[in-house]
């Protein structure tokens, strides 16, 4: 269904060595890719009838084409999704476990007692909520973390 390509690193002494095609290779696939899409279409052309039939060549052309492009997207969806799992596997592994938001909430409260004086530390958020200066507040509207 598809081909992956591994290439190996460089073994030269002193050169570069990278895991991503050259910007030519990535050209010149990308112009293959063009080329195949555009041979296709011609093909399409020949195979189906112009004008207003019920398959033209023209709904075929659209149809491939959007086929084409849900393939790629599809494809860019897996590339981001492996680079993500990667990403998420080496923080994991770097820290020692998986941090969930309270974790995270609990980090920021640390870091906020060691970066902020009293006097300037971020207060939580909680308003009162009132029609205007001159009335009593009605409620309050506030943003609370809950225990997980």
């Amino acid at each position: 269904d598809g081909l992956l390509a591994v290439l190996p690193r460089s073994t030269v002494p002193g050169e570069v060595s990278s895991a991503l095609l050259p910007m030519g290779d990535m050209n010149r696939l990308l112009a293959e890719e063009s080329r195949e899409l555009r041979e296709k279409c011609t093909e399409l052309s020949t195979a189906f009838p112009a004008g207003n039939a019920v398959a033209s060549a023209a709904e075929a052309i659209r149809a491939v084409t959007l086929r084409h492009c849900t393939e790629v997207c599809g494809l860019w969806m897996e590339a981001v999704d492996y680079i993500e799992g990667m990403l998420r596997k080496q923080v994991i592994d770097a820290i020692g476990k998986e941090v969930s938001p309270a974790d995270f909430a609990d980090y920021m409260v640390f870091h906020n007692r060691k970066l902020f004086a009293d006097a300037y530390a971020p207060s939580p958020f909680c308003f009162a909520v009132r029609r205007s200066p001159k009335h009593s507040p009605e409620g309050t509207v506030s943003i609370e973390q809950t225990a997980a």
